[in-house]
């Protein structure tokens, strides 16, 4: 019998309840232990850990003591940076366009009464505003934008009167409706969500920039995985397991509008890589 061990973060901000999640992640890990049993020379066990930060989660996969994980893309480039046997396999269809695709977009907006017409308006007026970024993990309410603005010579945390990591996301784009900030980041569905409890949100926040990343990967980590199970053979299982609709509207709580999985590499994670490399962010700025 083949054990493999499974984790993935406890970072809920789905506003899913911790239960939820595991019953989620647990129905898909069953399916796809039955998959590799079939397709391989054994039984195969996934035993999935529990919810981990993901600091935690991140030491546990470059401490090769699980195989799978479901992670934040801005933690696997830190984690394939130690331990460069940590490669994606796999990334969530999402919607994005209209369409169905791998990546999704950050992006940068205003609340129009900040006055605030485009980002040259921004850097012509430093200690005016304030901007409120969702955390520190995020790719697309921190990273990305935060690299953007530093690349226009926008210090991503001094060039404003005040900046905030509201918690997440959602929280950000609150704080910039309700007029506490003045500039928000996060992905491109979020000021729709908010339009959900605050009708006018989406003629009251305004998108100044966009960019594309890819969601976030499910990777394997190739030291600790037994001979009779490859890479390449837990990549297609994802991808098969998948297919089924129960199997993808269940992980669609942990993934919003998940809507099956694509084989993906290192490079497709490129974009957040320069990002950090752009912002000089080591590990402990971020993950500790």
């Amino acid at each position: 019998m083949t054990i493999l061990n499974l984790t993935y973060y406890n970072d809920f901000y789905q506003g899913s309840s911790p239960s939820k999640i595991r019953t989620t992640i647990n129905l898909f890990s069953k399916k796809l232990a039955v998959w590799l049993s079939e397709n391989s020379t054994g039984t195969v066990l996934i035993n999935v850990r529990d919810g981990m930060t993901v600091l935690e989660q991140y030491d546990d996969m470059c401490n090769d003591h699980s195989q799978i994980a479901l992670m934040k893309p801005v933690e696997y480039i830190f984690a394939h940076k130690k331990n460069n046997h940590i490669i994606p396999a796999c990334a969530a269809y999402r919607s994005a366009n209209g369409k169905k695709d791998t990546y999704y977009f950050s992006q940068i907006y205003v609340n129009k009464e900040s006055g605030i017409k485009s980002l040259s308006d921004l850097k012509k007026n430093p200690g005016k505003f304030r901007i409120a970024y969702g955390n520190r993990f995020s790719t697309s309410s921190f990273l990305i934008p935060a690299a953007h603005l530093k690349r226009l010579n926008i210090h991503p945390f001094l060039h404003f009167k005040k900046s905030i990591f509201a918690g997440c996301q959602n929280l950000a784009a609150k704080a910039v409706y309700l007029g506490e900030a003045d500039i928000g980041t996060g992905h491109e569905a979020v000021i729709k969500s908010l339009g959900e409890t605050y009708a006018d949100a989406e003629d009251k926040l305004v998108q100044l920039h966009r960019e594309k990343i890819y969601t976030d990967p499910l990777v394997i980590n190739k030291i600790p995985l037994p001979e009779s199970i490859s890479f390449n053979l837990i990549q297609k299982g994802l991808i098969e397991v998948v297919k089924d609709p129960e199997i993808r509207k269940s992980l669609s709580i942990f993934w919003r509008g998940m809507q099956g999985l694509s084989p993906v590499s290192h490079h497709s994670y490129q974009t957040v890589e320069s990002a950090i490399n752009d912002m000089h962010l080591k590990e402990n700025d971020i993950l500790y």
